[in-house]
């Protein structure tokens, strides 16, 4: 891990970067997870009737989709009601009714490791 070095003024390189970058934290995330496997995701959960909202697997976000650097090897959303949605690392969702829907994100790491959220 990279930190600033202050006897080191105008250094210009990885040292000059303050806290954790993305990849580093999903490392520290992968390396040491939960006892309880939550899967993760960022997006706007709370939309009008026929609003488009789009949710991002958090792996994904931060640089360790499935496509790029092999962490991720299997992602899969699901609507209670319609069942699967998408076996990417996001999904775009709109919804004609109004109302309560069930969604759930599922992914598995390249160890086997199963991580899921069931959104109420």
């Amino acid at each position: 891990m990279n930190y600033t070095i202050p006897g080191c003024p105008g250094y210009v390189g990885n040292y000059s970067q303050n806290g954790l970058g993305e990849l580093k934290k999903i490392s520290l995330h992968f390396m040491y997870p939960e006892n309880q496997r939550v899967a993760e995701f960022i997006g706007r959960t709370l939309i009008a009737t026929g609003e488009m909202t789009v949710l991002r697997g958090l792996w994904e976000v931060r640089g360790a989709a499935f496509t790029v650097h092999q962490m991720i090897t299997n992602y899969v959303w699901l609507d209670q009601a319609a069942g699967v949605l998408s076996t990417a690392p996001y999904v775009a969702l709109s919804y004609l009714t109004p109302g309560k829907h069930n969604l759930t994100l599922i992914y598995v790491d390249y160890l086997g490791r199963a991580f899921a959220l069931v959104l109420p």
